[in-house]
């Protein structure tokens, strides 16, 4: 009867072990850390101010509200890059809103057809979008920044119609301000008496201080 060779078993036994070993390092390994409120203000800044500079044959707030399907409904991700930032934004668990802070600047005014019936001589807070974790929770959200923001961003106006950025707390909501600047010649075309670098605007997010358990999915977005 022939001898049977057997195949030794070391090699297959330490391959095995260096998968349990590997598999435990990637269970053991810390996951990334979710986004500080400021983070998540600062990434939606990221996706929403190069909107601005682009001439898209819309006027002001016209160019972030872009039309699509991904991420919050009329704030839409179109590129690559938007919709990973978003992704990231949203995996926090933070609930926030994206507002719009029309600031008539100095001097001139609007010149575009769509300027509100008082010139737009006053500055009004207009709620964009909201997100959170139900459609319920988030149409709350928005009525809640709708009644509320304003009064939390028009104290520091001065500041930011000199361009500056401004970060403060309310309640348990980070609230963010990034002043929209007149930086390319279209913008100074469609604003009579701008100079460049005024404040035509500002971008306004507010970010709950808070996690929540459930993941943001759920959108709400004003008229635009």
């Amino acid at each position: 009867m022939p001898a049977v060779k057997l195949r030794p078993l070391l090699p297959i036994a330490l391959t095995s072990a260096a998968l349990l070993a590997g598999a435990a390092l990637l269970m053991a390994a810390p996951r990334p850390a979710a986004l500080t409120p400021q983070q998540v203000a600062d990434t939606l800044d990221g996706i929403v101010q190069p909107r601005f500079q682009q001439n898209a044959g819309r006027f002001g707030v016209d160019r972030v509200l872009l039309d699509g399907h991904d991420d919050i409904y009329g704030l839409s991700a179109i590129t690559a890059k938007e919709k990973r930032d978003f992704r990231r934004a949203n995996a926090a668990h933070r609930p926030y809103v994206v507002a719009f802070l029309h600031c008539a600047h100095k001097p001139g005014h609007y010149s575009d057809s769509k300027e509100r019936a008082d010139g737009a001589t006053k500055p009004y807070l207009e709620p964009l979008a909201s997100a959170t974790t139900t459609q319920e929770g988030a149409e709350k959200l928005r009525l809640w920044a709708d009644g509320h923001l304003e009064k939390v961003v028009l104290p520091d106006l001065a500041d930011l119609r000199r361009g500056d950025n401004v970060d403060k707390d309310f309640g348990n909501w980070r609230v963010s301000m990034r002043p929209v600047l007149a930086a390319r010649p279209a913008c100074l075309g469609c604003h009579a008496g701008a100079k460049k670098n005024d404040t035509l605007g500002v971008m306004v997010y507010a970010v709950d201080k808070n996690t929540v358990k459930a993941p943001i999915r759920a959108t709400s977005a004003g008229n635009g």
